[in-house]
């Protein structure tokens, strides 16, 4: 019930305008992919798990019209620059940023997204503010069976999951 309030608490600029700008006025797409301690610590991985590679090609792939450009953020960006072949124009945009928080800013920016299992590029995809947006996400969002029958109300209805 609180989306708006919380959308526009969110509806913050900084000094970041020129890739905002582009961000904005492009059929832009953030492609978020979180591995730090989802690869690194054990416990974690083995509640979480990380989004692999197949996901993400087949999710790029729903956006292979070049008029889509690709927006990068991530926790890994040497390990996307090996593993994800992109023909799409794109930006490493977690190269270019000073603070999450401007990553985030950045990213619900975005008109549509390609996310991890992360409450990072959730929370960046749900207060996005475009109607139109497409979404596409893990359909598991654990590497635990039983946490995802949980979590089955996590994922808003329209969102496409992978």
């Amino acid at each position: 019930d609180s989306k708006d309030d919380l959308i526009h608490f969110f509806n913050i600029n900084y000094d970041k305008c020129e890739i905002l700008n582009n961000i904005k006025n492009t059929e832009s797409v953030a492609l978020h992919i979180r591995r730090g301690d989802y690869v690194n610590n054990s416990k974690t991985n083995q509640i979480h798990g990380i989004c692999n590679l197949e996901y993400y090609n087949r999710a790029l792939s729903f956006f292979s019209d070049h008029k889509y450009i690709i927006y990068i953020f991530s926790d890994d960006i040497e390990w996307v620059r090996k593993n994800i072949k992109l023909t799409n124009q794109h930006h490493f945009i977690s190269e270019n940023t000073e603070s999450d928080f401007q990553e985030f800013i950045l990213m619900k920016n975005c008109k549509n997204f390609i996310i991890s299992n992360s409450t990072f590029s959730w929370w960046a995809a749900w207060l996005a503010n475009n109607h139109n947006k497409k979404v596409i996400c893990p359909k598991n969002w654990f590497k635990d069976e039983n946490l995802n029958q949980l979590s089955k109300s996590l994922i808003p209805q329209d969102w496409i999951k992978f």
